[in-house]
Formats: C-alpha cells, structure tokens, sequence
C-alpha cells in the first residue's frame, strides 16, 4: 500500500510538473519570450471561407518572418481598411484573386503583390482589392469571383495560378488544410465535369480553434513548421526533391493530365462567362518553378513533363477561351539570370518582398502593352 501510495504520489507529481511547464511555455514564453505566430481567426460568411473582420497581428516563420497583418472590413489581408461596394469613383479599380501568394501573409500587409501593383498603376486614379485565402485551389477562386468579387464591380480581374490549383479543384490535398470543404470544388465522372460541389459551412471542430488560439501549437506548428512529415522524413532519409516539383507530385501529372485539363478548361470558361457578361476585362497569371531556375534544371524536360506542363496546359487553355495570360516562369528566369536575386524566403517557399515586386512589375507592363486599363 506504501509503494502504491508513493507511485500515484510521483505521478501526480510529474502530471502536476508537466502542466506547470505547458502554462509557462503556453503563456509566459511563447507569447512573451518566443512570441508565436499570430494566425487570423476565420469566418465564413456569405457562403465564402475567410477571416473574420478587422484583425491584426504579426504572422513569423522561424527568425526570417515577422510580417504585419490587417484583415480589413470585408475580410480579407489588405492595406485597404475597407472595400468600397458598387462602381469605383473616378478609379479604375481592379481585383486580385488567390491563395496565400495573394493573401501573403508572409510580407507586410502594405508590401505584397496587390499594393505595389497598386503603386505602379499609380493610387490616385487605381486601386486593387485582393480576394485570397491559404488552400483555395482554382475552383474556389471562381467561387469567390461570383460570390464575392461581383459587390465590388472591378473593371478588371487578376487571377494568380499555383501549380497544386488544378487537382485541388476536384480532389482533396492529402496534408494542410483542415478547411478544405468549404472551398467549391467539381466533380469529374467519366472523364467530364459533371457538377460543382457546393462549399460546406465551416466547421470550427478543435484543430482550427486550437490553430487559432494556443500559442504553443502556433508557435511549433507556424512560427517553427514543425510537421509529422518532415520528422518522418528526417528519420527515414528520405529526399524528395526529384519526386516534387513546385510542390506537387510530379508522377501524379500524368495520370493526372485529362482531368487537369478538363478542371482547367471549365473553370476558365465559368470564369470568362462571368466576366464577358459584366464587360469585366479577365488576365491569368501563373507562377515559376522558380527551384528549378536556382539550380538551372531547363535542360531536364521540365516544361515537357514537369511541374512546367502545367503552365504549358494553362497558357493553352486561357487561349481557348480568350483569356488574357502570363506565364511568370521565363519572367523569374530572365530575372534571376541578371540579379540573381531569390524571388522567396529560404525557410518559406512563398514570394518574399522582391518576388512580390518583379510579379507586379510583370503583370503592370502587361496591363499597359496589352490596353487592358487607361495607363
């Protein structure tokens, strides 16, 4: 009886001792100390995934990261405080439309893609709005397009394209995001799209709430990127770079391709409809495997097979269906071979500052070669 009283003595002890560290490390060091990331909490409202209102906070990965935040009025990351509804006033207003390249939490909300594009145009006479959400493939940015972009009547729409946007579009990625159901998605049968999947309500269930409020979790999982996968990784030596290409499978492409194709094809049809029915000009641009323009992999048939045929389906695709589009990866590449210059951070594979900066350059000069706005 005296062993088992001094066994459930120490335990209490350890348990007690353990919680004692989780609330120091939870509400002393990890916000204090080590502060933790910062992670807007999300809202779904008018049937569109996004961040509830009027939040600010500083988003950090590792020691590289520690950019400011502002979801605006409406929703969403923005140097705008608020969108203003119906026709722009005397500007020519513009929306930008995406993922996290365009919700770009990892620079200061004053410095993405969006505001320096806005910049260049010049803030007396445009203005851009930008719509993007972490995970959204290319058929939530159609979801948004409808349901969201359409109170705001931009004289034209900016889509930018990710390399994983095409099989998100009828599938499920397989780690990340938790949300992923409430973004549209369409369903292919038979090799033809036979409907779109309506978004499901968001569910706060407690990976999200704990995402959002625990600084531990955000501190580990964000501000560190610790992830069972890569520790699996670590253990087992195993090495996928030959395997991923601007982060998608790339044995997955082939049998993937008619589907992609398929999901690209409707999706920019919907979206062309839209906009041609409203007199709302529409332009594509799609990103760089820019790993392979640092380790100067052209010669090895990446545009052919790679993470590179996407771009090529994309292009020909948009020019089916009359799409004004650019394709960043010979811009990146040109870039890089003058400044040699990384276009993202070391420790995040997203576009730091300068890859902002040289994508709306890109995007500016196409506006202005092609007419598409009174420059």
């Amino acid at each position: 009886m005296s062993k088992l009283k001094n066994f459930l003595g120490n335990g209490a002890l350890v348990l007690l001792s353990l919680l004692f560290s989780f609330l120091v490390a939870e509400f002393v060091v990890f916000r204090f100390i080590l502060p933790a990331s910062d992670y807007p909490a999300l809202d779904f409202a008018g049937g569109v995934v996004k961040y509830q209102p009027r939040q600010t906070g500083i988003y950090r990965v590792r020691n590289q990261i520690a950019a400011r935040y502002q979801i605006n009025a409406a929703g969403w990351n923005s140097a705008h405080q608020r969108y203003e509804t119906g026709a722009p006033a005397g500007k020519f207003r513009i929306a930008l439309i995406g993922d996290s390249y365009v919700e770009a939490l990892q620079v200061n909300f004053d410095e993405s893609l969006a505001e320096q594009l806005e910049n260049e145009l010049g803030r007396e006479r445009f203005e851009v709005y930008r719509f993007g959400i972490s995970g959204a493939p290319l058929s939530q940015y159609l979801h948004i397009l409808r349901h969201e972009v359409a109170a705001y009547q931009p004289d034209l729409v900016v889509a930018i394209l990710i390399h994983n946007d095409f099989n998100e579009s009828y599938g499920y990625a397989q780690q990340g995001v938790i949300f992923a159901s409430s973004f549209l998605k369409i369903k292919i049968d038979n090799h033809a799209v036979a409907a779109e999947v309506q978004p499901q309500p968001l569910q706060k269930r407690w990976l999200i709430s704990l995402k959002e409020r625990s600084a531990t979790w955000r501190y580990l999982a964000l501000r560190q990127q610790m992830r069972l996968q890569l520790l699996r990784d670590l253990i087992l030596g195993r090495n996928d770079d030959e395997k991923y290409q601007a982060h998608i499978d790339v044995a997955e492409l082939g049998e993937n391709r008619v589907d992609n194709e398929l999901a690209a094809n409707y999706i920019f049809r919907e979206m062309q409809q839209w906009a041609a029915a409203r007199g709302i000009k529409l332009l594509l641009a799609m990103d760089g495997d820019r790993n392979s323009i640092y380790r100067n992999l052209e010669q090895n048939g990446l545009g052919e097979a790679g993470a590179l045929s996407l771009n090529g389906l994309a292009k020909s695709a948009a020019q089916q269906n009359g799409i004004h589009f650019i394709d960043l990866h010979p811009v990146f590449q040109d870039d890089f071979a003058k400044n040699h210059q990384l276009f993202n951070f070391e420790v995040d594979g997203h576009w730091n500052v300068y890859g902002h900066r040289v994508a709306a350059h890109a995007i500016f000069q196409y506006i202005k070669d092609r007419g598409l706005a009174p420059i």
